[in-house]
């Protein structure tokens, strides 16, 4: 698979799965301002990835699948922070 270059433009966004604290939200909105989703369903997550060009998964509800991974977007990075890890897992192509 060909890697993605960023494509940053004025409307994009970080997208997080569940709510997250303050100082994650200071530190990401350097690269784009961080949106929550008010789902973790896929089909809302696929209706938000226009523009998106990171998620943070949080909550065992949100499950990013193929189709969120391989659809035409923005998408560059998938988060997955852990509780208890000293070192958030990422995923990015």
């Amino acid at each position: 698979m060909m890697r993605r270059e960023w494509r940053y433009c004025c409307r994009a966004r970080i997208l997080s799965t569940a709510p997250i604290d303050r100082l994650p939200i200071e530190i990401l909105e350097q690269i784009a301002p961080v949106e929550m989703s008010p789902a973790p369903d896929e089909e809302i997550l696929l209706d938000r990835l226009e523009d998106t060009v990171a998620i943070v998964v949080r909550g065992v509800e949100a499950k990013i699948n193929v189709r969120i991974i391989s659809s035409d977007s923005a998408l560059q990075v998938i988060g997955l922070p852990e509780t208890g890890s000293t070192q958030p897992k990422f995923r990015s192509w």
